[in-house]
């Protein structure tokens, strides 16, 4: 498992987001995006629950 991968899990779930947590670590928002899902799929498990705008 890469550190990188653990950082970027730990800012998501600090600021809850993962926008800001791209912002925040000056990565692209499709870099975080891709880092949590190769964290979950490494892990065989998802570790956030995601919801689609508008989805009421």
């Amino acid at each position: 498992m890469e550190l990188r991968l653990l950082v970027t899990f730990e800012k998501v779930a600090t600021v809850l987001s993962f926008t800001r947590a791209a912002a925040e670590l000056t990565y692209a928002q499709s870099s975080v995006t891709g880092r949590i899902r190769s964290l979950e799929s490494s892990l065989g498990t998802e570790l956030f629950d995601r919801w689609a705008a508008g989805s009421g």
